[in-house]
């Protein structure tokens, strides 16, 4: 982290703070442009809101540039009761994160999946490209950090971050796996941001796992105690704990025997 201290000191200033609630600010007035447009009926001139703010390459080549940061404000296609939920969680994640980071890095963090997100979208078919794995790498960034906290699901089940973080990887495998390279392309730039800031201590940590499975697994060899065994008979201190084992100095080798074949053996050559 030492590059995000230094790019912090020289561009803090461009950090923009409490950005998430401004996010979400922003939704809930798009979407409520879109419901009272709704309730009056639409008109053969009347402007789709939702249609509007939609990040569309094709429109945007075409003079519609706003396209590129609207589509920041796109609410997602839930009822009203989940959308409630959905902008609560995210202002509350929005909140902890840039407690935990200050405003710049929080910005920054945002600043590499938008524009990841942007970039691909010229790639991707029109309409394809939206603000929900975007949104979903706050909650991955937010899972790294608290990972024991606990949602309640449906205010009920609950639920560490860090096993909701690992269902969100797993629903971005699925996605990928159904919907193909588009999909792959479209989840890899929106999680490039917690690629950036999570990657290299992700690849740390299972270095140091794989260090200390593997001086676990000497620790374990090392404690287990000496087993002398009898080579004629078979016999071992451990079947016989009090039996005193020797080993013969005219054989080759370490040869083990029990009182009772120590001076009756074929020595070993």
């Amino acid at each position: 982290m030492k590059q995000l201290d230094r790019l912090e000191k020289r561009f803090g200033r461009l950090a923009v703070p409490n950005l998430v609630p401004a996010i979400v600010i922003g939704q809930v007035a798009v979407y409520a442009l879109a419901a009272l447009q709704d309730a009056r009926g639409r008109g053969p001139a009347a402007l789709d809101v939702d249609a509007l703010v939609q990040l569309r390459p094709d429109l945007v080549l075409r003079g519609q540039v706003w396209r590129v940061v609207t589509f920041l404000f796109e609410p997602p296609r839930y009822s009203l009761i989940f959308l409630l939920l959905h902008w609560y969680v995210l202002w509350f994640i929005g909140q902890a994160l840039e407690q935990m980071w200050g405003a710049f890095r929080l910005t920054l963090y945002l600043l590499v999946g938008y524009a990841a997100t942007v970039a691909v979208a010229f790639f991707l078919p029109p309409g394809m490209a939206t603000n929900a794995y975007l949104y979903s790498s706050l909650f991955l960034a937010f899972a790294s950090l608290y990972p024991d906290f606990v949602f309640h699901i449906y205010f009920v089940l609950p639920m560490k971050a860090k096993w909701l973080a690992a269902i969100t990887w797993a629903v971005f495998a699925l996605r990928v796996f159904t919907g193909g390279w588009p999909v792959f392309w479209l989840v890899l730039a929106t999680v490039a941001d917690y690629l950036l800031f999570f990657g290299y201590g992700a690849v740390k940590r299972l270095g140091e796992a794989r260090r200390r499975q593997e001086f676990r697994a000497k620790a374990e060899r090392a404690a287990k105690p000496i087993v002398h065994e009898c080579r004629v008979c078979g016999l071992t201190n451990q079947m016989a704990p009090r039996t005193a084992f020797r080993y013969c100095s005219k054989c080759a080798g370490q040869q083990c025997y029990c009182p009772d074949h120590l001076g009756n053996h074929e020595h070993v050559v």
